[in-house]
């Protein structure tokens, strides 16, 4: 009693964004934030995913670390649209 609680989270669309697609993995992504600053910091994982060319970012993950900091991990990748098959 007496302590204060933290809550957070975010939203997570359930579905394969994938789609069957291909995709080439251009690697593991992490940034470390202020703890109550996890909106900065996937604005942050997103724009490393845009700097090294990804279209998607998969295996989100979220952790706190100690009291202050928060950690946002993924894996960007470079999704490319199957090719239709042919009548």
């Amino acid at each position: 009693m007496g302590e204060a609680t933290h809550l957070s989270g975010s939203a997570v669309r359930c579905k394969d964004l994938l789609r069957g697609r291909r995709y080439e993995v251009l690697g593991k992504i992490e940034v470390t934030a202020a703890m109550d600053h996890e909106d900065e910091a996937l604005a942050e994982l997103k724009a490393r995913a845009r700097a090294r060319g990804a279209n998607l970012i998969i295996d989100v993950g979220f952790e706190h670390g100690d009291a202050a900091k928060t950690r946002v991990v993924g894996t960007a990748v470079r999704a490319f649209e199957s090719p239709r098959p042919s009548p």
